[in-house]
This record gives structure tokens, sequence and C-alpha cells, in this order.
């Protein structure tokens, strides 16, 4: 993850090798990030509600601002 991940504090970020699409949710650098969910190619059209549940708008900003208050804590 890049370090300026770090100042943006995203709710998460998406890694693909072209088949398998892998979703993480990205823990501020303190802790190791943790794998959200998982899909091949193969299986996204079945998958793209669960997807897109995860990764839509409003539910990753709402994600982000619980992150945000949580790395922002002193």
């Amino acid at each position: 993850m890049p370090t300026g991940a770090y100042w943006v504090k995203p709710a998460y970020y998406v890694i693909t090798d072209g088949d398998v699409l892998t979703v993480w949710n990205y823990q501020g650098g303190a802790v190791p990030d943790v794998q959200v969910i998982e899909v091949k190619r193969a299986d996204l059209r079945a998958r793209f509600d669960e997807l897109y549940s995860i990764l839509n708008p409003g539910a990753a900003a709402a994600v982000r601002e619980v992150k945000i208050g949580r790395l922002t804590k002193g």
C-alpha cells in the first residue's frame, strides 16, 4: 500500500491481476490490512451484488468515516 494512503485514510483498496480481484480493508499501517473479498473474473457476474455492497460510494464513505474517527483518536 502506498504511504500516501495513511493521509487519505481509504476504507478499502483493490488489487487485481486481471483474473482475480481482491479488496482489502486498510488498517492505517499499525496492523496488517484485512482481506474483505476475493472474486475471480469468471465469478464476477454472480458475485457483483456482493462486491457492490462493499464498494459502492455510500458504503465505502461510511466505512471511511468510521476509520478516520478511529485513526485520529488521540
